[in-house]
């Protein structure tokens, strides 16, 4: 749903930032001529997320939480060099130091032993960054969200569609499943999904990187 309707909220929301500018003079501007890269076809990953296990062999959660959320960071990375390519001014300097942020994340990370992380650590958002709702207001703790009917259009990681969902969202980009296996959840079969916000995603409605602790498909 959220792609069928990207198109049609950019044209808006660039009217709605092009007024938060005037006033505040931090919201990011918008190309007519560049949308979001979609969370469904992220870009390349310049670097590999931590060792995945042997074929056949169920991951453990926490090394499954830290590749989902090496591969969060790197996701957010190709956005904000997408958007840079055509930023100018405070929007710009805003870029960059996101990008500056988010390369030190990754390094943490990827470095990081899987017994020494901690889901939740990562949910916060970019210091200095403003689009739409994100980075305005304090967020909610990074609860587990239980969906009772969800599924996805494409081959994961990627977004998610769930029943209720509006054209706001909240959405949901599924970065990790529990084992490991993300072949596992097959596109356009509907799932019962317990899901483990593990970053927000830097998009003007609120937008989560999520791991998939359990799923059960509907009868």
């Amino acid at each position: 749903m959220r792609k069928d309707v990207d198109s049609a909220m950019y044209l808006v929301l660039a009217l709605l930032l092009s007024a938060a500018v005037v006033v505040s003079g931090c919201s990011p501007k918008h190309s007519e001529n560049t949308a979001t890269p979609s969370p469904a076809q992220p870009a390349t990953p310049t670097a590999q997320p931590a060792s995945a296990g042997k074929p056949g062999e169920s991951m453990d959660w926490n090394q499954v939480c830290l590749n989902a959320t090496i591969k969060a960071i790197q996701m957010e990375i190709g956005k904000y060099n997408t958007w840079l390519q055509t930023a100018n001014g405070s929007n710009k300097q805003m870029y960059q130091k996101a990008l500056e942020y988010l390369q030190a994340e990754l390094k943490k990370y990827e470095n990081m032993k899987p017994e020494d992380y901690k889901v939740g650590s990562a949910f916060h958002y970019i210091p200095g960054v403003t689009i739409g709702s994100y980075g305005r207001g304090d967020l909610s703790k990074p609860n587990p969200i239980e969906l009772k009917e969800a599924w996805s259009r494409g081959n994961l990681p990627g977004i998610i569609d769930y029943k209720g969902m509006s054209r706001s969202g909240p959405f949901y980009i599924v970065v990790g499943v529990k084992g490991g296996d993300f072949s596992a959840i097959k596109p356009g079969v509907h799932y019962r999904m317990k899901l483990v916000p593990i970053m927000p995603e830097s998009y003007p409605f609120t937008s989560y990187y999520v791991c998939v602790e359990s799923f059960e498909e509907v009868k």
